[in-house]
């Protein structure tokens, strides 16, 4: 009910399919996004004719977000981490009972701009400002009191990657769901 923020989280599939996904929320600074489509065509010449001639052969698209997470308190630094560790694992594979490796999928979902897209993570690059500070684990006898369980980490971090969807529905021309939330009016069908 108190919630002044955009809706920013990555919901990993567990691929065991048994309904027990991960959502990791951010409550974070958005930098940027890039949402990038690419239309993919060929060319070619034909003896005798001046101008080419283009097939087309189908179409790509990747999403970059840059955002800053940043924890306030201390006690905010775990469960950061934590999130952040789950989330650089999905560029690692999981493996079935079998043996076999196999991807980690994801839903993206930025506010209503996003909504619960499928895709995978490309990439992901953590980076740290020198402007930005750390916490730095002050424990007994210097600090009566505190914590033993926190580590010297910096408090903010600037998080960019890249997010390649892969369509839950068949990308043609037309009021397609690329962007937004097709379930909530007035975009409801």
């Amino acid at each position: 009910d108190s919630r002044d923020l955009v809706k920013f989280r990555f919901e990993v599939i567990n691929s065991d399919n048994n309904g027990k996904n991960t959502v990791l929320v951010f409550r974070a600074l958005i930098d940027s996004i890039d949402d990038n489509h690419i239309a993919d065509w060929t060319s070619t010449k034909y003896i005798g004719r001046g101008e080419s001639f283009y097939n087309y052969l189908g179409s790509q698209r990747s999403i970059s977000i840059s955002f800053k997470v940043a924890a306030m308190t201390r006690h905010e630094l775990k469960p950061i981490y934590n999130k952040l560790n789950n989330l650089i694992s999905t560029t690692n594979p999981s493996y079935s009972k079998g043996g076999f490796m196999r991807g980690t999928f994801v839903k993206l979902t930025i506010g209503s701009f996003f909504y619960e897209i499928p895709g995978f993570i490309e990439s992901i690059d953590l980076a740290w400002n020198t402007t930005y500070p750390w916490e730095i684990a002050m424990t007994e006898p210097d600090v009566p009191d505190s914590d033993n369980d926190v580590q010297e980490l910096p408090m903010v971090l600037d998080i960019s990657l890249s997010f390649k969807p892969v369509h839950s529905f068949i990308p043609e021309t037309g009021n397609k769901p690329f962007l937004t939330n097709h379930n909530k009016a007035p975009f409801k069908k």
